[in-house]
């Protein structure tokens, strides 16, 4: 009889799991809620309970059920599961890095925690490290032994768990237990290891169960590599952040299977031998190829096998008190070492091709930093040619807003200029008619001039000729004119013909005005007369 509620453990799909008091002795009380009828998943987890009895699994101790309510009791109870542990550890380590002043306590630390993580932790018997370095998950660190050693139980029971996650492993102040069985297979009548693909938690899934594989006791040593790796990381920094930070958006273990190097390696100390072999074993655990992983009584044995190689007592052990002692037989003991001299062997020579890859590396560090310094040289000549070339251009534009200013001023003196011309054309053609006006008119000046000097000349010779003759008598009679015939006209005497009148003449007529004689002298006076119409002057 139920004489006590207590706190309240957990919450699932079909119901809560409450702390209960049963004459002094605490148990946890899982009560499932089923609309219709109880399922094959709950049904397997109570039979699967009934067969197990180990140090690491909880017991199942009964069982009632109420109309549509399944009760279930088990014990121990637990102060949390692994993955509230996580987050309780990785809340201390926070107060570290908000205290970052010197001479911080652990007092002070507590205070900035808050007090549900606080309670949980000093449960567990915590001690709470001021720096988180190889001492901040003891209280599952030492027990990642004892979760090996319940696994290789439940498969030498030919039962898998296959949904093997932080939150189905239970924390108490000195044990560690595997817990919820739903997903569990019993394979004991099966003519196979291995079964149709049933569902566990994705994260934790292995790459078969992630492909929708039939899978085998092997995914659940994938599902338990992923969870000591987290116990590892954790213990070494104190957060899960390392992992967190150094995965892809698929937040699952399967698909980063590529960062596992990546996440055991959180510091550029050397580990000690015992701790490489666990990071060997886990790198095994989460092969990706299931024939490549160990199965749980050799991962047991070379776990153990580690503890062998430590030379001092340290509580940093992989195994606790209920596991630590257990004796072996001569023949398993010399299997068990010989497997751990050829795992030693297979880690020398993986250590050689890492040493060897390490100086290769080295090598090529050495040139890329050549390579860098040269490209920095490189960079800064091309800086320095880049502001000169920019100063070279601000001349140009410089010189190129003068020679702008310039153009426009031209392109003015142009336009101005070709008015000037325009108007000088005008004038040069204005000035053409009138010298060809002048011209014309100056010719005819000049033939006037001309005609005007023929005429006298020739008026001055008639004049010479016609005074000899009239001093000449015998000349005079000799010269003297007959009469004008009717029929012949002189050119001197005027006419009344039209026709005659309107001929132009060609050359100017003479006319004896009178005559004298005066002694022996005798004198005629001509008198010229011009033409009645002047010549018309050719062009």
């Amino acid at each position: 009889m139920m004489n006590n509620t207590g706190r309240r453990l957990g919450r699932g799909a079909m119901g809560d799991v409450h702390e209960v008091t049963i004459k002094g002795v605490k148990l946890a009380h899982k009560t499932m809620i089923f609309r219709r009828k109880i399922t094959e998943r709950n049904k397997r987890e109570i039979e699967i309970l009934k067969r197990l009895s180990h140090v690491h699994m909880v017991q199942l101790i009964g069982t009632y059920t109420k109309q549509r309510v399944v009760g279930i009791l088990l014990y121990p109870v637990a102060i949390c599961d692994l993955h509230t542990f996580f987050e309780d550890v990785e809340a201390w380590t926070s107060t570290m890095s908000e205290n970052t002043f010197e001479g911080v306590t652990q007092d002070n630390r507590l205070a900035g925690l808050e007090s549900e993580h606080k309670q949980r932790l000093e449960a567990l018997n915590y001690q709470f490290p001021l720096a988180a370095s190889n001492s901040s998950a003891i209280p599952i660190y030492s027990k990642i032994g004892c979760l090996i050693s319940a696994i290789a139980y439940l498969h030498e029971e030919k039962v898998r768990h296959q949904d093997l996650k932080p939150s189905n492993i239970l924390l108490g102040p000195d044990r560690v237990w595997l817990s919820d069985f739903g997903s569990a297979t019993d394979f004991t009548l099966l003519s196979q290891s291995a079964t149709d693909n049933e569902r566990g938690t994705p994260r934790y899934f292995s790459p078969e169960m992630a492909e929708f594989k039939a899978t085998g006791r092997a995914s659940d040593i994938f599902s338990l590599g992923c969870v000591v790796l987290e116990i590892t990381v954790l213990h070494a920094t104190g957060s899960l952040s390392h992992i967190r930070s150094n995965r892809s958006a698929d937040a699952s273990f399967h698909a980063n299977l590529d960062r596992i190097s990546t996440w055991q390696t959180w510091s550029d100390k050397a580990l000690p031998p015992w701790e490489y072999l666990l990071h060997w074993e886990i790198k095994k655990m989460l092969s990706k190829d299931p024939e490549q992983r160990p199965t749980a009584q050799n991962l047991l044995a070379n776990i153990r096998s580690t503890e062998t190689m430590r030379r001092d007592n340290s509580e940093h052990l992989l195994f606790g008190q209920c596991c630590k002692y257990e004796m072996m037989s001569l023949q398993e003991h010399e299997q068990r070492m010989f497997k751990s001299k050829s795992d030693l062997q297979a880690l020398r020579e993986h250590l050689a091709v890492r040493t060897k890859a390490s100086l290769q590396l080295t090598t090529e560090n050495g040139k890329l930093h050549d390579q860098i310094k040269n490209l920095s040289i490189s960079m800064r000549m091309l800086e320095a040619k880049k502001q000169k070339i920019e100063i070279e251009i601000g001349n140009i534009k410089l010189e190129n807003g003068h020679l702008s200013h310039k153009k426009r001023e031209l392109e003015k003196m142009i336009v101005v200029f070709e008015d000037r011309v325009s108007s000088m054309a005008g004038d040069l053609e204005r000035s053409e008619v009138e010298t060809r006006e002048l011209y014309l008119m100056l010719r005819q000046s000049d033939e006037k001039e001309e005609d005007e000097d023929s005429r006298r000349r020739l008026y001055a010779n008639l004049t010479g000729q016609l005074q000899t003759k009239h001093s000449d008598p015998i000349l005079m009679q000799m010269d003297a004119p007959s009469p004008p015939s009717k029929d012949i006209k002189n050119p001197l005497v005027r006419t009344s013909d039209p026709d005659e009148r309107d001929r132009p003449r060609r050359s100017p007529g003479f006319k004896v005005v009178s005559s004298s004689t005066t002694g022996s002298k005798s004198g005629v006076r001509v008198e010229y007369v011009p033409s009645r119409r002047q010549p018309s002057l050719e062009k």
